[in-house]
């Protein structure tokens, strides 16, 4: 938190998104949230609030090795266990690096979906329609409820290269890799 940040020179980032300065978060438990999987995404370091309470009580940064979220996933079942398990999957190479993206989403998902492509390195290209293939276009991300998806030109972006997928598609990425 706060307080032991600004004590052992580290840097405390208020906010309910995720922040690209960010390199650690800390968290009781894992979510689908767009905070947890752009910290995923960035590879930042996702530690379980029992680090802070063990540095506390030494009065200094501790090596962070054994309070990582992953070493903590048997504390959790069914997709939170697996997303415990992802929280240092992508630490060598971000999750989405070369990746150049059509977002076909709401507003609310937008934002949200754009965060963790950013994060990870990707670039979402467009996110409005009228939606072109656009040279190098790697992923179309759809979302089946939004009301634009039919003017996506799927058949022309797959004959592209592009990939096409769900938006479902980006926590499983993620959690278990390209499938």
């Amino acid at each position: 938190s706060s307080g032991i940040n600004a004590e052992y020179g580290g840097t405390y980032l208020p906010s309910a998104n995720f922040d690209l300065r960010c390199t650690h978060l800390v968290a009781r438990k894992p979510s689908r949230n767009e905070k947890y999987l752009s910290a995923i995404a960035a590879g930042c370091i996702i530690l379980h609030p029992s680090y802070i309470e063990a540095c506390r009580e030494k009065g200094q940064w501790l090596d962070e090795t054994q309070f990582t979220l992953d070493k903590f996933s048997d504390n959790y079942e069914g997709k939170d266990k697996n997303l415990a398990k992802a929280s240092g999957k992508w630490r060598e190479q971000k999750a989405f690096d070369g990746w150049r993206v059509i977002l076909c989403c709401s507003e609310a998902k937008i934002k949200n979906f754009k965060g963790i492509i950013t994060a990870g390195g990707g670039v979402v290209i467009q996110e409005k329609p009228p939606y072109s293939v656009l040279t190098g276009t790697t992923h179309a991300l759809v979302d089946t409820r939004c009301s634009n998806k039919h003017e996506l030109p799927v058949g022309a972006l797959l004959e592209a290269g592009a990939t096409c997928v769900m938006l479902d598609y980006i926590p499983d990425y993620l959690v278990y890799g390209a499938k």
